[in-house]
């Protein structure tokens, strides 16, 4: 199936009904605007298609919390992401993504972010205020942003398997984070700030470069 059939948008009893919409493992290649008059609509499946953009009328959806579209062929997340109300789950991976909104901290509602395996060189300092559980794993960042940010609210952050090979000095400021993957990249050293995250408890290095820990962080997992 290349294009969902119109009647879906045309009927008023599943245009106020529907909670769930499963349309994956086809050969889509668009996601029609009208997505958005699925008034009650929760759940959006739309992984192992070849959809190379999402509509921007998804952050019009009032009820939608979960979308899902890994292993398509999407090259950009849509700018008014930020703008919906409900979504939790926002499911990416293994698509053509080069780059995350830039109003993506402004999307308060969200607790998962996934755009793992996608193409992505740089991320901005603003993901440091999204309150999601970030997951940047098998893409192509050389650095992590510098960290200084009037809201700091990440908690987990899974940026392994890049070619991350420097962590800015002033990681510190991120006192929320819990959780940091920073495993299979080109680490040489870490800076001492590290050990200063008073609320880590789950720091992952493995696969690196480094030659020694700072006495800060060694004394962090005592």
């Amino acid at each position: 199936m290349k294009t969902l059939p119109l009647e879906i948008w045309q009927n008023e009893e599943i245009q106020q009904n529907a909670i769930e919409l499963r349309a994956e493992s086809n050969r889509l290649k668009k996601l029609p605007k009208q997505v958005s008059d699925l008034d009650a609509l929760e759940s959006l499946t739309l992984q192992n298609n070849a959809l190379s953009a999402l509509p921007p009328t998804i952050s019009k959806m009032k009820n939608l919390i979960t979308l899902n579209a890994e292993n398509n062929a999407i090259k950009a997340i849509p700018g008014t992401i930020h703008k919906t109300t409900t979504l939790k789950y926002l499911h990416l991976s293994n698509n053509k993504i080069k780059a995350l909104p830039k109003t993506i901290n402004k999307a308060t509602t969200l607790e998962i972010v996934d755009v793992s395996h996608n193409v992505i060189r740089s991320v901005k300092k603003n993901i440091y205020e999204l309150k999601a559980r970030l997951i940047l794993n098998n893409n192509r960042l050389g650095e992590l942003p510098d960290a200084t940010v009037k809201n700091p609210a990440l908690r987990i952050l899974d940026v392994s398997h890049n070619q991350i090979a420097s962590i800015p000095d002033n990681i510190n400021n991120i006192f929320t984070l819990t959780w940091l993957d920073l495993s299979h990249n080109e680490l040489e050293d870490l800076p001492r700030e590290l050990g200063l995250l008073k609320y880590i408890h789950y720091l992952n290095v493995s696969h690196n470069q480094i030659a020694s820990l700072p006495d800060e962080v060694c004394a962090t997992f005592k």
